[in-house]
């Protein structure tokens, strides 16, 4: 990989393999489509290359060193969240190191400004970024120093649940003369890459599911977090805190007649109230998607309880689509439940226009 490369680029570099390499499947690409017949490298020759790369991560420009309290939490994550997602599907989940694992400072970079005025833009909405082509996760500093051990964990975790998922590239062009193809997403997880009539005449790449994809790896992610938080070292005196800040709001709201806090859990959020009065602060990030996922896990169970035994099993069949990139089933379901073409329209409800999975 190029120097400077953990800003993801919707279109990935050339990639030039050598032919006598040898196939090594730790990586999140599973498929490549479209390498034509005559062209110099074969799908497994190409998968090695991103395997390659995701064994052999350059230290970049903009790029801190980690401290020994942040090696702490990414070892334990990275060791404990295979294991825990057993449960959900991922068969032969890719083996994620902290070399993986970039935490990156632009503005104390050498770095022209051009260049960090990127950076700024891409970690504008989002903390961290899994790039599927680059083959790395990347967290943003002034996020992580703003935040709690605890919340750096949950992100941490969010984005390796996204390297865990299927991903697949297929060939956007061709340099005969170079041996070089060119490779763009196709498949990120629940994700496709659709090319779409703009209005004038072109297309645009979208992004359907989306929004589903996302719901499904953060509900993942709070699911570890309120299992595992407490194995992970480096996090005790955060969880302490969060202990004692949760007890003085329910000192606080116990003043209130009927309005006493419930403690969920240290990362969901809380409840507040009692009977008809009762609230909840969420915790966690994509809580409108997240509750939209929801909603349609509950309504497939009730209409198929012929197949499934209750919503949880609905939302294992999202997770293992997620990360076999076997979506069949779940298209068959959901358009046996809602009519025909209503899982292309569940895909364009849930649509972005694309940028390198996050």
């Amino acid at each position: 990989m190029k120097e400077g490369a953990p800003i993801p680029n919707p279109i990935e570099p050339e990639v030039s393999v050598e032919p006598q390499e040898q196939v090594h499947h730790n990586t999140a690409i599973k498929r490549v489509v479209g390498i034509p017949k005559d062209a110099p490298v074969s799908e497994e020759q190409v998968i090695a290359r991103y395997a390659r790369d995701f064994e052999h991560q350059p230290f970049y420009g903009c790029e801190i060193m980690k401290t020994m309290e942040q090696l702490e939490i990414i070892v334990d994550v990275c060791n404990m969240l295979p294991d825990f997602l057993k449960e959900y599907g991922p068969e032969h989940p890719i083996q994620f190191k902290p070399e993986q694992i970039h935490i990156i400072d632009a503005e104390n970079s050498s770095y022209p400004e051009e260049r960090k005025e990127v950076i700024r833009k891409r970690f504008k909405h989002t903390p961290a970024i899994w790039d599927a082509g680059g083959q790395y996760i990347a967290i943003d500093n002034n996020f992580i120093k703003r935040t709690s051990k605890i919340e750096f964990a949950h992100v941490l975790a969010h984005e390796l649940i996204h390297g865990f998922g299927f991903a697949s590239k297929h060939v956007v062009g061709k340099d005969a003369e170079k041996n070089k193809i060119k490779l763009g997403d196709r498949r990120i997880g629940l994700e496709f890459m659709v090319n779409e009539e703009d209005g004038g005449g072109g297309k645009q790449l979208q992004s359907y599911f989306t929004d589903v994809n996302e719901a499904v790896v953060e509900e993942l992610a709070l699911r570890f977090m309120r299992v595992k938080s407490t194995s992970i070292k480096g996090l005790e005196e955060d969880i302490v805190e969060r202990k004692k800040e949760l007890e003085a709001r329910q000192t606080e709201f116990s003043t209130q007649a009927g309005a006493p806090v419930i403690v969920v859990d240290n990362v969901i959020g809380e409840q507040v109230g009692s009977g008809a009065e009762v609230y909840t602060r969420e915790g966690g990030a994509y809580k409108k998607e997240r509750r939209e996922l929801e909603k349609a896990n509950k309504e497939l169970y009730e209409k198929n309880k012929d197949r499934f035994n209750s919503p949880g099993d609905v939302f294992r069949l999202f997770t293992k689509s997620y990360f076999s990139g076997r979506v069949l089933e779940l298209a068959r379901i959901i358009e046996a439940t809602y009519g025909k073409g209503a899982f292309r329209k569940a895909g364009r409800k849930t649509k972005r226009k694309p940028y390198p999975s996050n």
